[in-house]
């Protein structure tokens, strides 16, 4: 008597597990330090796989001009086959440069462009020294349902994230000089917080000097005025984008914080938290 068939698919829970253990990979390696020719290949692979996408491209400011950094079947997509389809990919890789803005885009969405083969593109910037430095452009399935589009974005924003925090790593190395003294350190980092009245000149100084004094990759100033509560300043960026689902959902943690009075340290374990402030870092994270 022959074997019954056996489904072969992976449970839901294990694939979700397999994107959790990539975005694991994907942070520890933001944080080894590499050079971008050394950081941008693995991490690129690692996000394909997580979202089984169809490939992928990491693209660079230099001199003002967006150049390739690595990819990942670029060539496949049809997208450097005729003047016209590379005007059009210029031209959306250009608005994420200049609007800061995370997005999809898909090609059926531009009647007038011929393309040899459909993709949704998601595209996500990379944040180094106050600026957009480049692109995270994912070249997913386009049969994507529209309500799914909204997941992969959060996801492809998050891992972009920890790319701009290995770029800002690399600058932050070359251009601030060691020092040793501490006392010395949080000395002047009161003087500077005294500098100014202005509350974002204030805030910009806390997330900046602060995130340099205590060694972390980010630091970001959430303030309450009145019942509303926002991001003021996150380190290395001139501007926010409150609109981003990361800073949306960073700000629902901070008023569960704040609600409660309690600090919060997250180390991997939430048991000892209170419920509210455990489903928005769960979110969160």
């Amino acid at each position: 008597m022959p074997a019954p068939p056996t489904n072969s698919a992976p449970k839901p829970d294990s694939l979700q597990q397999r994107v959790q253990n990539l975005a694991r990979e994907i942070e520890q390696l933001a944080g080894t330090g590499l050079p971008p020719q050394d950081f941008f290949p693995p991490f690129l692979d690692k996000v394909v796989s997580a979202v089984a996408a169809q490939g992928g491209a990491v693209w660079l400011l230099d001199n003002g001009k967006l150049q390739l950094c690595c990819e990942a079947r670029l060539k496949e997509t049809g997208l450097r086959d005729s003047a016209e389809i590379q005007q059009f990919h210029q031209r959306v890789l250009g608005k994420v440069v200049s609007d800061g803005e995370t997005r999809t885009t898909h090609t059926d969405d531009e009647p007038e462009v011929t393309f040899p083969s459909r993709h949704l593109l998601v595209l996500a910037p990379l944040w180094a020294n106050g600026g957009c430095k480049g692109v995270v452009e994912i070249f997913q399935r386009p049969d994507v349902p529209a309500a799914a589009r909204a997941g992969y974005l959060q996801f492809v924003e998050q891992m972009a994230g920890y790319a701009s925090m290995s770029l800002e790593r690399g600058h932050a190395r070359a251009s601030t000089p060691v020092t040793t003294n501490f006392d010395n350190d949080i000395a002047r980092y009161g003087l500077q917080l005294q500098r100014s009245l202005q509350v974002r000149d204030v805030a910009a100084v806390a997330a900046n000097d602060g995130r340099l004094l205590v060694g972390c990759d980010r630091v970001s100033v959430i303030l309450q005025r009145g019942k509303k509560i926002e991001a003021e300043f996150v380190s290395g960026q001139e501007t926010i984008h409150r609109r981003a689902n990361l800073v949306k959902s960073m700000v629902r943690l901070s008023r569960e914080v704040i609600k409660s009075g309690v600090a919060v340290k997250y180390t991997g374990i939430t048991d000892s938290f209170a419920p509210q402030v455990k489903d928005r870092l769960t979110d969160f994270v």
